[in-house]
């Protein structure tokens, strides 16, 4: 839903729904792990353009990520997902900025 939205500026909310896959590799123990799952968010974001097409976006979100283990493994030993998993519900605000186009 638009606020406002204007030639150059454009304060909006919106609802994110998708799926996420988070990697994590750590050298010092020599361990790397893999999750998927879903994802949901409530943000309100802003955009402003300095000309017709180049611009800034800022958002914040309250985002939820619910994750799944794909695969763990520490050292040389795999561990198997139906033997041990540690899944993840990762929760909380969210914040970003970048730049954007309008072609």
């Amino acid at each position: 839903y638009h606020f406002l939205k204007k030639q150059r500026n454009d304060l909006y909310a919106k609802i994110a729904i998708g799926s996420s896959n988070l990697v994590i590799e750590n050298d010092l123990s020599d361990a790397e792990g893999e999750w998927t799952g879903g994802h949901f968010g409530i943000s309100l974001g802003y955009r402003h353009y300095f000309g017709e097409h180049i611009g800034v976006h800022l958002y914040i979100q309250n985002g939820s990520y619910n994750l799944r283990q794909k695969s763990l493994r520490v050292g040389s030993i795999d561990i198997d997902p139906d033997d041990a998993r540690w899944d993840m519900m990762l929760r909380g605000p969210e914040f970003g900025f970048g730049l954007v186009g309008n072609f």
